[in-house]
């Protein structure tokens, strides 16, 4: 899988900051990674993640790609006393393993991974989906976000 990364002004301008993560990763987040992927109705979900929010159904998502992503999203919120930047710092490793997962989960689609950090409550959220033609969880132009500094790594299959 080849692997490209972009992001808005605001993510290039924190990323100048040095947001390496030296800790480990939360139990949630350790938990979610470690319990491997699984493809239900032609979506790529998290099986953690996929427990509690049952099954793809057309009658109640608007697409596979928004199921996905309302599945496969993780929220690092900001602790107290700690680096405001703190949760970005997670998030992005999180990211990174999450990255690594997916190349070498034998699945063939491609993907998208966004790590999204609020500038105003310093939360991020990182999620994933499948990238398919005509379904978008993001807008074209990363900097219509102004709030939040956006991250978006493309993983696309050498294989199709």
């Amino acid at each position: 899988m080849t692997l490209q990364s972009m992001s808005n002004q605001v993510m290039a301008g924190l990323m100048q900051q040095n947001l390496e993560y030296k800790g480990a990763l939360s139990e949630e987040l350790t938990a979610a990674l470690q319990s491997g992927l699984t493809q239900q109705e032609g979506c790529v979900v998290l099986q953690t993640l996929a427990h509690s929010a049952g099954g793809y159904s057309p009658a109640l998502h608007f697409d596979k790609t928004g199921y996905e992503c309302l599945v496969n999203h993780v929220h690092i919120d900001p602790v107290a006393g700690e680096d405001e930047r703190q949760p970005l710092r997670m998030g992005l490793a999180y990211a990174q393993k999450l990255t690594e997962i997916l190349q070498n989960s034998g699945y063939r689609q491609c993907f998208q991974i966004i790590v999204s950090f609020h500038l105003t409550d310093q939360i991020c959220t990182v999620r994933f989906h499948t990238k398919r033609p005509g379904e978008h969880w993001l807008a074209d132009d990363l900097e219509q976000y102004r709030e939040e500094a956006i991250q978006v790594i493309r993983l696309d299959s050498n294989q199709i």
